[in-house]
């Protein structure tokens, strides 16, 4: 009912046009022309790199009209200098220390908290996001509410790393993609783009333009992608009728205090971010917002705009009526927390919080700093001891909100993916090394601890502009100091300079030398299993992993890395062994359920396939738990395989309405259909995706099987001609279409031309020598063609090397067709 209801404010819309909007009144998403969601967030994004914030070095074009033409908000906060914290918060309203969130990699957002996707898909929102890094990798917990999440951050098909990354242009193809797709209207999207992170490496183009300033090379990169992605909704004619949103999640250190990069500190170079709307229709133009706000604003803003209630627990407050009201002085804004706990957990440093209200700034660490920012932007003036009454009474608020806010729920403090989790981070610059240094006291203040940090960042750098001798020279003088005794990032940075001279004896010396200082810090041996696997030693590889999973038996990769060495071993029963292990430990990652069930399809084990199957889709009805598009495409593909053609129909069902301009779904609905002997649903539905695509090869093939089925059914060579010519043309499509070539085989085998049929067959089994169907087929020609022998051979064959894959049907074939053959 609320789909309905909002299709059809939606189609009010469109009569009423945007002459409804009144200045000063409540914009109202719902109505007002902004139906659609477009969420664009910047990882690593400082404000003032921005043209629209004042920078006339930008080149921010895109992102410049959309201020110009929307409303600004000139003090944005983040609630922490880290991607995932500040995402989850902007996408739950509520900060760290409740939604327990509180670093890069160590945790996992919990089930029971909501997310803005979990709201807007009941309410009739088709739901899509696409990721850029590893950090927010959907076992992370983002993904909860969205019916799609492509997190794919590679194309070899191997696992993701801490350093798996794409750039602008990779997220711009998932969105074209994503577009040609038809997706359903209304619909939330959420774009994340993370070029401006460290290390920088602009196109050409960009880098040409910003010779001496890569990061703002990659702001301009970014900008000019969020320009095409605008371009894309407004040729289909979507940009109209959708509410931009685009808001920054970090910013970025340049030693301004001391810090390179981000994480530690919460100075306004990494905590003041971008945050604009833009909606012509929806809201006036060329408004700027000058009160402090936070990202923790944007759900509960979104959610008055669309008039849809809000979740309890929200902390951050609307600011609905500051899109279209002015502000009023004598109405201050509430304060506003930030906190980062990366230096604590990384580090082993005091931890940061703080809160800002109005201009001053209070920063809660053994040394406390109070800034006022109306006169002191830059934050060079520390008046802790100077206002010292008010700083003081800032440290009771912020002791106060903290008391008010954390969850009483203390088991539940930290979800923590595996120990490796926590380390994988370090490559993007947090440095995570999964707890303190031995020499670290809980009251050490990160400033006095930063320089260590930076001679690292500063040694990471020079490895990655290939300065491999400064590296190596400034690795050696930290070691002078004592450093690689306590500090076991030391030695991640001694393992990438290692491996950029490519010397496997240093690489594997400095694995063994972390291991042994280090032995609670797992990564070193996952690092070590993952180097000897790439020299080809096996036994070392299994020893290791082993070793590995003793001390973190949570941890996945091990069983990952396991599993495909006993399946390159054949050792498959122990190979879905582990697998199956590694799954039990990341129920969440669905791509290894889809593995899993193939891997056990094509071992012949069918009962487990569909027993994982079934569990997948289980815990895809799950609410705010939907199944990803992918991966209900590879699982409705299973089924068919599998026999189970009504579980595969439902979930494609749930796939054609999402996108309705997707051939490949709408093709695999037809086979789905055609299992069940729903002809002429099948046909339609093939009809459908050929429309979409013409080539769409597997739709023609099976339209050729359908015409095979009408042929078998009524004798009529017209059926067989046209199968005959379905299967053709899928073949001129794709030559490789296996289902084409065994289905032109039959066809050949119903006209009696044996030959050619046998011809097809054995065509099949070149491409595919475990396809069941063909060698039967292939003996059954035989027969016909009075080859008794060479058909003795194929079935035996098949009885010897695939009887484990046949059904209790196909054995009592094989039985009759032997018989038949004389064995």
């Amino acid at each position: 009912m609320l789909r309905c209801a909002r299709v059809a404010a939606l189609l009010a819309v469109v009569v009423l046009g945007g002459a409804c909007r009144k200045e000063g009144r409540l914009a109202d998403a719902s109505r007002d022309g902004g139906s659609n969601l477009l969420l664009i967030t910047l990882d690593t994004t400082r404000a003032d790199r921005i043209g629209a914030y004042g920078d006339s070095r930008a080149s921010t074009p895109t992102i410049d009209r959309l201020a110009r033409e929307g409303v600004r908000f000139e003090r944005a906060y983040t609630v922490a200098p880290l991607t995932l914290p500040a995402h989850v918060t902007l996408m739950t309203g509520r900060e760290p220390q409740a939604h327990q969130v509180r670093n890069n990699g160590t945790y996992t957002l919990r089930p029971e908290e909501t997310t803005l996707a979990e709201i807007l898909r009941p309410a009739g929102f088709s739901t899509m996001a696409m990721i850029a890094a590893y950090v927010l990798e959907k076992k992370f917990g983002l993904d909860q509410g969205f019916a799609g999440y492509d997190d794919e951050l590679n194309t070899s098909g191997e696992a993701t790393t801490f350093r798996s990354e794409i750039p602008a242009d990779r997220v711009h193809e998932k969105f074209t993609r994503w577009l040609k797709s038809d997706p359903a209207t209304p619909f939330f999207c959420w774009v994340h783009l993370y070029d401006p992170h460290h290390p920088y490496a602009p196109p050409e183009e960009f880098r040409r333009r910003f010779p001496d300033d890569p990061y703002r090379g990659e702001v301009a990169f970014m900008d000019e992608v969020i320009g095409r992605m605008l371009r894309d909704l407004d040729g289909r004619g979507l940009l109209k009728n959708t509410l931009v949103v685009v808001a920054g999640d970090h910013g970025e250190g340049f030693g301004e205090h001391e810090e390179s990069g981000h994480g530690v500190f919460c100075y306004e170079e990494t905590l003041r971010v971008p945050l604009i709307f833009h909606q012509p229709r929806l809201l006036r133009g060329n408004r700027v917002v000058t009160q402090p706000v936070g990202l923790v604003d944007v759900m509960p803003t979104l959610l008055e705009l669309y008039r849809l209630p809000l979740p309890a627990g929200i902390q951050g407050r609307s600011l609905a009526r500051l899109l279209t009201v002015d502000e009023d002085p004598a109405r201050p804004a509430p304060a506003l927390y930030f906190e980062s706990m990366n230096g604590m957990e990384e580090m082993g440093w005091a931890p940061l919080s703080g809160l800002l209200r109005g201009s001053l700034k209070y920063i809660s660490l053994p040394r406390p700093e109070l800034y006022d920012l109306a006169i002191d932007p830059l934050e060079k003036d520390n008046l802790y001891l100077k206002k010292n009454v008010q700083a003081k009474g800032l440290a009771r608020d912020l002791d106060t909100h903290l008391e008010k806010t954390v969850s009483a729920d203390k088991a539940a403090l930290r979800l923590l993916q595996s120990r490796q989790d926590q380390d994988r981070l370090r490559a993007l610059g947090y440095l995570a090394a999964g707890g303190p240094s031995p020499r670290a006291r809980s009251n050490d203040d990160p400033k006095d601890g930063i320089g260590t940090m930076n001679l690292l960042l500063e040694a990471r750098e020079a490895i990655h502009v290939g300065d491999l001798d400064k590296a190596s020279r400034q690795i050696a003088a930290l070691r002078a100091t004592g450093i690689d005794r306590t500090l076991p990032q030391f030695h991640d940075t001694s393992y990438e300079l290692a491996l950029a001279r490519k010397d496997p004896a240093v690489t594997e010396a400095v694995l063994n030398e972390a291991i042994a200082r280090f032995p609670e810090e797992t990564r070193f041996l996952m690092l070590l299993a993952g180097f000897h696997r790439d020299r080809g030693d096996e036994r070392k590889t299994e020893t290791t992993a082993l070793l590995l999973l003793e001390r973190d038996p949570k941890a996945s990769q091990p069983h990952l890395l396991l599993g495909e060495l006993y399946r390159g071993q054949k050792r498959i029963d122990k190979a879905i062994g582990h697998f199956q292990q590694a799954w039990d430990l990341e129920p969440g990652n669905h791509k290894l359920a889809i593995a899993l069930a193939d891997m056990n399809i094509e071992t012949g084990h069918p009962e487990q396939a569909l027993a994982a199957l079934r569990k997948l889709v289980q815990a895809g009805q799950v609410p705010g738990s939907p199944l990803a598009v992918e991966i209900r495409a590879q699982a409705s593909k299973l089924l068919v395989r599998l026999g189970e053609p009504d579980l595969a129909e439902s979930l494609l069902q749930d796939l054609v309405r999402e996108q309705r301009g997707n051939p490949a779904h709408w093709t695999q609905l037809g086979l789905a259909q055609l299992e069940r002997g729903q002809g002429e649903q099948a046909m339609r539905s093939f009809q459908q995706a050929l429309q979409l695509d013409p080539q769409q090869a597997l739709a023609l093939s099976g339209l050729g099987t359908l015409h095979l089925n009408l042929f078998r059914q009524r004798r009529d060579r017209r059926g067989l001609e046209m199968a005959a010519g379905f299967f053709s043309r899928a073949l001129e499509a794709d030559a490789r279409l296996i289902t084409a070539v065994n289905g032109l085989g039959v066809v050949h085998l119903y006209l009696g031309d044996a030959p050619k049929a046998i011809g097809q067959f054995r065509s099949a089994l070149v491409i595919d020598p475990g396809f069941v169907n063909a060698h039967f087929n292939l003996a059954i020609a035989q027969l016909r063609a009075g080859q008794r022998l060479e058909a003795r051979r194929t079935l035996n064959t098949l009885k010897q090397k695939l009887a484990g894959r046949l059904s209790d049907a196909e054995r009592g074939q094989l039985a009759a067709l032997l018989r038949e053959a004389g064995s």
